[in-house]
C-alpha cells in the first residue's frame, strides 16, 4: 500500500503510511492479525498494469462519473468535487460536505424548462427534420427499422445522435462513374452531350452511365477536325435500350459542331456520333442514323486507338465512316447497313461481329487509301484496312440470294479481309466488286478459310474474282495477327483485349431486412446496385444499404465494375474467355510440325459420321483450332465424340500404331 492521498489535515498520519489507513478491524475479531492481510511483494498479473498518481486517478474517475449528457445539476456536483467547494451536507449520516441523502440537501429537484419539441408525424420516435435530413421518410414509421451497413438500425442511429455518438449512416453517395446520363431525370444529365461537355480534358479516362432511353442528340465528341483530349468511357444499360438517333445526311444543311451559321454537311458531319478523342471505350450502346436516301452516318471514328464492345451501328449509306491512320477494336458488336456501311480509312479489327446487310443494298466495305502494307509469300501486297475474324454476316428477310458483295475499293490502295467469317448467302460468289477504273488491280481483297452460314464447312470460293486472294496459312500467320497489324500501323502501344474483359458475376447476393451482402469478385473496381431492373446505386464495399424504404416488391441484382467502367456479367451468367485466350485466338501461332516420321498423306482410315470420328486401327489423335489451340487429345482410340467442338475448321493430327503421322483440315 503506496501513493494513496487523502485531503485534509486529520489524514496526515495516513498519507505518510498508507498501512494506517487500513480499517482490519473485520479481521482483527477473527484472529487475523492485520499485517499478515499485507503481501510483501506486488501479486503478478499476466498483464500490463498502468498506474497513476493519486490526482490521476482522481481526475480520470471524475471524468466519467454522473450520467451523459450531464445536466446542470450534474455539472455543478463534479465541479464542487473537483474543486472541493461542497457547501451542503449529509442529513442522516453526518455533516460531511458533498454527501447527498435525500434530495432536500441540496434544494430539492430543480425545474426543468422545456425545450422546442420535436415534430414525429408518423410517430416512429425520430424527428422529422432529421429524417428529411438523412433523405427518409417523415411519414413513413417503418423506415426506423432499416438496418445501416453497420447493423444498427435507423432509429438506433438518430438515438445515439442525441447524445453525441453519431453512427456512421450510410448516405450511398458514393460514386464510381463520373456521370450517370438519364433521359428520365433521375441522373446529372438528361443528354448523353451535356455530360461530356462537362467533362475535364487532360483529365485521365472518365466514366460516363447511360441509363434506358432514346436519346434523339447528335453527339460531338470533337469534330471532323477538332481533337479532344479527353479519355473517356460510355457504359450503356443494355444495349437494345440506350439508343442515341439522329438524321443528318450528306448535303443537309446544318449547324455543325457549335458553329452560328448554317452549313452544308459532307458525309463526315452527318454522323449521329463523332469520336475525335484518343483511347476511346464504349459498351452496350446502339448509335443510329434513320436517313436512308443518301450518305448517313451513325459513327464516325476519328481519333486513335477507340475500342468497342457490345454496341450497334445502324444505318443504310455509310453507317461507319474511319478516318485512315487510326486504329479501333470491334468486340461482339452488331453493324447494320445497305450501301458500303463500313467506309472510308482507319485500320480496324472485329471480332465476333454481326455485319447485316439491309435491304436495298449491296455492298458491306468501301476502304479507302491505307497508309501501311506488307508484302505476301504471293509477292502481292497486303493492305491493313478493314480485318473482320470469326464474324457472322446475314441479312434481314427480304434481301435477294447472291445480291452482297463484300466490298469494294474506293481507292487505289485499299484493303479488307475477312477471315474464318461465316458467309450468309446474300454473299454473290465472286464475292468482291469493282467499283471504278483499275482500283481493284492496286488494291487487297482477301479471305482465309471463310465458311458456310452454318459453319459446317468451307465456303464454296470457285467463283471468286480473279483479283482477289485466299490467303495461305503462312501469311495468316505470318501478317494477319492482331498485335502485328496494330504495330504496323502506329509504334504507340494499343492493346485493346483488357478493355473488353467482362467482369464475373455477382455470386452469394443475400438480403437482410434492407441491407444487401455479396461475395467479392476478382478484380471487381466497384458494384452497381439494381432494383427491378432500375440503377439506385454503387458501392465499393460487398455491402450495400437501401436507405429508401419501398413498399413495392423488391428483386435487387449486383454487377460487378471493371477499371474502365466495364458493366459485369448478369447474376447467373458466366463467360470463360480471359485476355490470355484472346490473345491466342487474335494473335495466332503456326502449329508446329509433328515429330518422328511424317507421311503427310496418311489419314487412312478416318471417318467422320454424326458427330463422331472413327479410326480403322487404335490411333492417337489431337485435334487444334486454327490458331494453334489445343482443343482435344486421347490416345489410342478408335472413335472421338465432336459434339463439345465449336462449329468451324480445325487441324487433325493423327499417330497410328507404327508412328505414322497425318494432318489434315476438317470442318465441324
Amino acid at each position: 500500500m503506496n501513493g494513496n492521498y487523502m485531503e485534509g489535515s486529520a489524514n496526515t498520519n495516513r498519507n505518510s503510511d498508507n498501512y494506517n489507513g487500513l480499517d482490519a478491524s473485520a479481521y482483527i475479531a477473527k484472529g487475523i492479525a492485520k499485517s499478515s492481510i499485507i503481501s510483501a511483494t506486488a501479486f503478478e498479473v499476466p498483464f500490463a498494469v498502468t498506474t497513476e498518481t493519486a490526482q490521476e486517478a482522481f481526475q480520470s474517475v471524475l471524468a466519467g462519473a454522473g450520467a451523459f449528457p450531464r445536466d446542470t445539476v450534474d455539472r455543478r456536483i463534479v465541479e464542487e468535487v473537483r474543486k472541493g467547494i461542497a457547501c451542503y451536507g449529509g442529513s442522516t449520516i453526518g455533516a460531511g460536505k458533498g454527501i447527498i441523502d435525500r434530495p432536500s440537501d441540496v434544494g430539492g429537484y430543480p425545474e426543468y424548462q422545456t425545450y422546442d419539441t420535436i415534430i414525429d408525424m408518423d410517430q416512429d420516435g425520430m424527428d422529422d427534420l432529421w429524417e428529411l435530413e438523412h433523405k427518409l421518410d417523415p411519414l413513413n414509421p417503418d423506415d426506423r427499422n432499416l438496418k445501416l451497413s453497420s447493423g444498427y438500425t435507423v432509429l438506433e442511429a438518430y438515438l445515439n445522435s442525441l447524445v453525441g455518438e453519431d453512427i456512421p449512416f450510410d448516405t450511398n453517395e458514393y460514386r464510381y462513374y463520373d456521370f450517370i446520363v438519364a433521359k428520365d431525370g433521375s441522373g446529372d444529365f438528361e443528354s448523353l452531350s451535356a455530360a461530356i461537355d462537362a467533362l475535364p480534358e487532360g483529365a485521365g479516362r472518365r466514366l460516363i452511365y447511360v441509363k434506358k432511353g432514346v436519346y434523339e442528340e447528335k453527339v460531338y465528341i470533337g469534330s471532323h477536325s477538332v481533337a479532344l483530349d479527353k479519355v473517356i468511357s460510355i457504359v450503356g444499360e443494355h444495349r437494345d435500350s440506350v439508343i442515341i438517333s439522329w438524321n443528318d445526311y450528306n448535303g443537309k444543311e446544318i449547324y455543325y459542331y457549335g458553329s452560328s451559321s448554317l452549313t452544308k454537311a459532307g458525309t463526315p458531319q452527318s454522323a449521329t456520333m463523332t469520336i475525335n478523342a484518343p483511347d476511346f471505350y464504349m459498351e452496350n450502346v446502339t448509335v443510329q442514323n434513320t436517313y436512308t436516301s443518301a450518305q448517313a452516318v451513325a459513327v464516325y471514328n476519328v481519333g486513335d486507338r477507340q475500342t468497342f464492345r457490345n454496341c450497334r451501328f445502324k444505318g443504310f449509306q455509310d453507317t461507319q465512316y474511319l478516318k485512315k491512320g487510326r486504329r479501333s477494336f470491334y468486340y461482339n458488336c452488331q453493324i447494320e447497313g445497305g450501301t458500303d456501311f463500313i467506309c472510308a480509312g482507319g485500320t480496324a479489327y472485329y471480332y465476333q461481329c454481326v455485319i447485316k446487310s439491309l435491304k436495298g443494298g449491296h455492298y458491306i466495305t468501301a476502304p479507302e487509301d491505307i497508309t501501311h502494307s506488307v508484302r505476301l509469300s504471293t509477292g502481292k501486297d497486303l493492305y491493313y484496312g478493314f480485318i473482320f475474324k470469326d464474324c457472322l454476316l446475314e441479312a434481314e428477310e427480304g434481301v435477294p440470294v447472291g445480291s452482297v458483295y463484300l466490298g469494294r475499293p474506293w481507292q487505289r490502295t485499299s484493303g479488307a479481309v475477312f477471315l474464318q467469317c461465316r458467309l450468309g448467302e446474300h454473299i454473290n460468289p465472286a464475292a468482291w466488286s469493282s467499283w471504278s477504273g483499275d482500283n481493284h488491280l492496286s488494291s487487297s481483297f482477301a479471305e482465309y478459310q471463310n465458311l458456310n452460314a452454318a459453319g459446317t464447312d468451307l465456303a464454296d470460293v470457285s467463283g471468286r474474282a480473279d483479283w482477289s486472294m485466299q490467303l495461305s496459312d503462312k501469311d495468316y500467320y505470318d501478317y494477319l495477327g492482331l498485335n502485328k497489324i496494330f504495330t504496323m500501323e502506329s509504334q504507340s502501344a494499343y492493346n485493346p483485349l483488357p478493355l473488353v474483359m467482362t467482369p464475373a458475376a455477382v455470386e452469394n447476393l443475400k438480403l437482410s431486412n434492407n441491407l444487401l451482402s455479396w461475395s467479392a469478385v476478382e478484380n471487381a473496381a466497384a458494384y452497381a446496385v439494381f432494383l427491378n431492373s432500375d440503377l439506385i446505386g454503387f458501392s465499393d464495399t460487398t455491402l450495400y444499404a437501401d436507405m429508401v424504404f419501398r413498399s413495392e416488391a423488391k428483386n435487387y441484382t449486383v454487377r460487378a465494375l471493371g477499371a474502365q467502367g466495364q458493366l459485369g456479367l448478369p447474376a447467373g451468367q458466366s463467360d470463360t474467355t480471359t485476355v490470355t485466350l484472346l490473345d491466342s485466338l487474335l494473335n495466332p501461332v503456326a502449329p508446329e510440325e509433328p515429330d518422328a516420321l511424317i507421311h503427310p498423306d496418311f489419314t487412312g482410315g478416318i471417318y467422320l459420321q454424326n458427330g463422331v470420328l472413327s479410326f480403322a486401327a487404335p490411333t492417337s489423335y489431337w485435334i487444334h483450332s486454327l490458331e494453334g489451340q489445343l482443343i482435344k487429345t486421347q490416345q489410342n482410340v478408335r472413335e472421338a465424340a465432336l459434339f463439345s467442338l465449336k462449329r468451324g475448321v480445325y487441324i487433325l493430327t493423327t499417330k497410328d500404331a507404327l508412328n505414322r503421322v497425318g494432318r489434315l483440315k476438317f470442318c465441324w
